[in-house]
């Protein structure tokens, strides 16, 4: 009887595993533009310049509300300066990969402040 109880301690971990293994099944991606994500759109680039000039139009119509997005754009810099610095501290030795970044993350400027852009010719 000892014998029929070790043999089943031993052999009921094994039967689990084998059936939580099972293959994943084999699917290729389609083909063309990854698929997007949870909320995640795409849109052309003619959209993209569409909604940046309603934006921009709707801010300048609105200048309670071009204040507004001005003064969140100035907190969140602020608040990125506070992580950057938080980030050194942690680990200084990130500090020239984070001069590299900020080289490249762009200053933002109000849409209304700007005009808007216009598509290129290809």
């Amino acid at each position: 009887m000892k014998r029929l109880l070790l043999f089943s301690l031993l052999i009921l971990p094994l039967a689990g595993t084998a059936w939580a293994q099972q293959p994943a099944p084999a699917s290729a991606p389609p083909p063309g533009a990854p698929p997007g994500g949870a909320g995640q759109i795409t849109i052309t680039q003619q959209e993209w310049q569409e909604l940046r000039a309603a934006r921009a139009a709707a801010l300048q119509a609105n200048p309670g509300l071009q204040a507004k997005n001005a003064k969140l754009i100035e907190e969140m810099r602020a608040l990125q300066d506070k992580i950057d610095a938080a980030m050194i501290k942690a680990d200084p030795t990130i500090a020239p990969l984070l001069s590299r970044f900020e080289g490249g993350r762009p200053h933002p400027v109000s849409p209304a402040a700007a005009p808007p852009t216009t598509p290129s010719a290809k």
